[in-house]
């Protein structure tokens, strides 16, 4: 994850409706790990950003797996439909 200056931390920390600071939008993951910092500190920061790294690195997984099961569901279709196709044909 990238980290977060302090200077952008307090910044965002203190104005809850910043959508943008300097030259970049603040993301929702960012202001995730600012409250999270302002809650608990350093220690808090980095379990949320933990547990956010985790939730996306499982989203992809999931996609990953979802497209697997429906490319090889496909596969056997085609396969079943040709088959009859054939079968028609003699």
């Amino acid at each position: 994850m990238r980290h977060i200056s302090k200077y952008r931390r307090n910044i965002t920390a203190s104005l809850k409706n910043l959508t943008y600071l300097d030259d970049r939008p603040v993301y929702d993951y960012e202001r995730l790990f600012v409250n999270a910092w302002v809650e608990g500190g350093e220690e808090a920061e980095k379990k949320a950003q933990e547990e956010y790294a985790y939730k996306k690195k499982k989203e992809q997984i999931d996609f990953i797996e979802f497209g697997i099961k429906h490319g090889e569901e496909g596969k056997k279709k085609r396969k079943e439909f040709f088959k009859k196709m054939i079968e028609e044909t003699k």
